[in-house]
Order: C-alpha cells, then structure tokens, then sequence
C-alpha cells in the first residue's frame, strides 16, 4: 500500500507540467496506450477504496448521507457514475478474470459492467466479452452484449417488458433547443432511424454537406415529422428475419432465430402480423449463410444487398464498419474487400461494411499495394 501511494504521488508530480509538444508524435501514440490503461486501472483502485472507505464510514464523517453522492463530488462525476461504479467492483469480486482485466487496465469500468450484467442473465459469456473489449470500444461491447442478454429471455416475455418500457420525455437546453429521449418498441423505432439515416446520408450525397452527421440527421427528422421525406427506396423500412421452422410452426423454440433486424429478438406471431406492411421485407432463413451467390457486375443485385444488410448468421445483427474498432452502423459504404479492379467479385463474402473514413483508408491502402490496377478478364 505505501508503494501505490508513492507511485500515486510520482505520477501525479510528472503530469503536473506536462506538455505534449516535447514528444514526438510516435512517443505521443505509445504514451497514450499506456495512459488509457493507467487510467482504467485507476477508476477502478478509486471504486474499490471508496467502497471500502464507505464501509468504515467515512462518506458520514465527510458529510455525505450515500457512498455515491461522497464518491460523485471527490472524483467530479455524476452520483450515477459514481454509483454505478461503486456496484460495478462489488460485482466483479465474482467474475476474477474480469476483476483482473479491470484492476488492469485491460478494460474500462463500463466494460466491466456490461460483462457482469450480461454475466447474471446470460452466463457463460464472460471470457468472449472480455477478448471483444480487449479489442472494440464500448459500443461494440454494449452491443453484443444486450443481444446475448435479450436472446436469454423469452421472446413473449422480453416484448412485454419492452412494452412497459415505453416512454417519451422532452425538455429544453439552455439555448432554448428542444431535447428529446424516448424508448419506442422495436417495430416502430427501427424503421424511424432508418429514415432518419437514410435522408442524412441522401442529404450528405447530394449536396456534398460537410455538416456533422448529426446535424443532418436532425434536418432529416424535421423533414418526417413534417409529414415529408418518403421517397422510393431499394431498402425497405423494417427487415424481419424468422426461421423457417419457426414462422411455419407460428412459434419459436430455443435457438431459432426470428428478429428484427437493428432491433433484436421478437414473437414470431409480432413478425406474422407485421410483414402484411408493404414496407417491410420478411427473410426466412435456416440458418445458413448464402456464400456461392455470385456476379461480376459492379453493382449489387437485390439478394446480395439483401444478404449483406442481414449480417451473418444466426445472430443477423445488421451492418456495421468491418474495421477492427469501428463500429458505426450509419453512412456505411459496400466495399469489395478484393477490389472489383484486381478481379474481386462481388458476393457476399467479398463485400463488407466500411463507413466513409475507414472506406477512404482501405481504398488508400488498396492503391499503395498496387491492387487498383487493370481489371482481370
């Protein structure tokens, strides 16, 4: 314990000054690798000290009546945070390969809770989640994990639930914007975002706005709430998947797949009743992925567009950026991973999922290795 506190104190003198133009920029990319580490390590060694400093009273002798409120104003955060940090160590005194990830610094605080939770209502999971956040961000871990936590509950059940979880709540900002936070069932919020998406990235294409997508994304949503905004699409509102066995059946049992898709796990008789919308598009699948569909045109065909939007099998998650790390889901671009001009084709095993930036990057690699050349007959 006097080793971490002189270390506290060492680290806290050479931060003291610090200035990032003495290094090189390489120095700058290693030290933040090590810095981010230092950094989970810590929020999680404060939790725990808190916690037990907590237990002992201290928070009282401090003045504060909860731990968290005490934690919230010593380390500048939200006594949610706080709280949610203070149950997050509790919990991984019961995961030890997460406990020793976190302690660390192999993962983040939020990290660590999205594998503990997963953990109570999913078990089993727990060493996949942690090599996916060794690698991915938080939104790639939070999404993979609330896909094996909702394919752990009945699908009856986790509806009813998402039903009583309905909301809506609007407030105003301090310059006078109208805020907005809702939960809206799978069905009808699925297809809004996609709207919403779509008109962002039409609006990006057409008029070559150097806009935050964002900022087009709320022009998008004033469009649709004004009643406009629908055009002919290729791409229909809401893709529902269900097996095969299942939709004849009317029912699902365990480890058949029947979803939205970008919306999770819903009752078979839910897909029934909306595939009658002419804007929905139902796929039946036995859970095999189509890899021999193959042409070699440039353009996509229907089925493959189709195949690519699903994701793969039997989780059908939806598109999102193939690059390690990224894991946007809007403004995505079709990319040949062999490129069409060294003789790539295209079927779904050689096309994947790029957002703009990332797409550029490839492309940039792609024409140093010199595989832009001349297209093979």
């Amino acid at each position: 314990m006097v080793d971490l506190k002189s270390a506290v104190h060492d680290l806290q003198g050479a931060l003291e000054g610090f200035d990032a133009s003495m290094l090189t920029g390489e120095q700058c990319a290693t030290l933040l690798g090590d810095l981010a580490r230092i950094r989970k390590a810590c929020g999680a060694v404060e939790a725990a000290v808190a916690a037990r400093a907590a237990s002992c009273g201290a928070h009282h002798r401090a003045g504060f009546a909860g731990a968290p409120d005490w934690l919230a104003a010593v380390s500048g955060s939200t006594a949610h945070d706080a709280r949610v940090a203070l149950e997050t160590v509790a919990d991984v005194e019961h995961r030890p390969e997460t406990r020793d990830a976190l302690f660390a610094g192999r993962v983040s605080m939020a990290q660590a809770r999205e594998i503990t939770r997963t953990e109570a209502i999913a078990p089993g999971n727990e060493r996949e989640l942690l090599d996916l956040a060794t690698r991915s961000g938080l939104h790639r871990v939070r999404a993979v994990a609330r896909e094996l936590r909702a394919a752990a509950i009945p699908p009856d059940e986790l509806y009813e639930r998402q039903r009583e979880s309905r909301s809506f709540f609007h407030w105003r900002d301090e310059l006078g914007m109208v805020c907005i936070k809702g939960r809206l069932m799978p069905e009808v919020g699925v297809p809004l975002i996609k709207r919403v998406e779509a008109g962002a990235g039409r609006a990006r294409r057409e008029t070559r706005s150097v806009e935050p997508f964002e900022a087009l994304a709320a022009d998008a949503f004033e469009v649709i709430v004004a009643g406009g905004g629908r055009r002919r699409s290729r791409s229909p509102d809401l893709v529902l998947v269900s097996d095969v066995a299942a939709w004849l059946r009317g029912h699902g049992h365990a480890g058949e797949v029947a979803k939205i898709v970008g919306g999770g796990p819903i009752p078979v008789s839910v897909i029934e009743a909306l595939s009658e919308n002419a804007f929905y598009k139902v796929v039946l699948h036995d859970g095999t992925q189509v890899l021999t569909v193959a042409h070699y045109g440039r353009s996509l065909p229907a089925h493959v567009r189709t195949a690519l939007e699903l994701g793969f099998p039997p989780a059908f998650d939806g598109a999102v950026c193939s690059e390690e790390g990224c894991d946007r889901r809007h403004d995505l671009e079709w990319d040949h991973d062999d490129p069409y001009s060294n003789g790539g084709p295209t079927n779904v095993g050689n096309l994947k999922a790029r957002c703009g930036p990332d797409h550029q990057a490839k492309t940039a690699r792609d024409r140093a290795a010199g595989r832009l050349g001349g297209r093979s007959p």
